[in-house]
């Protein structure tokens, strides 16, 4: 469910995800996006071709423990 009117919440970076991305891209025959690379123009363009898209994101919840299903 998309929240609107709640500014973004910076998070730390996810430990790993680089040299996940680094590992993943030659199996896949690709160039991984990696920090000031992976523009919103970037990653649009990339996934326009794509038949498979690796993503490593975090995840918020809001509302957790207000009776809202996860």
């Amino acid at each position: 469910m998309p929240i609107t009117g709640i500014p973004p919440v910076q998070q730390r970076p996810l430990p790993g995800t680089e040299k996940e991305a680094n590992k993943i891209a030659p199996i896949l025959n690709t160039q991984p996006l990696i920090g000031k690379q992976a523009t919103k123009s970037a990653v649009l363009q990339k996934i326009s071709t794509a038949k498979i898209i690796h993503l490593a994101t975090h995840g918020l919840l809001y509302g957790f423990g207000e009776r809202i299903p996860g």
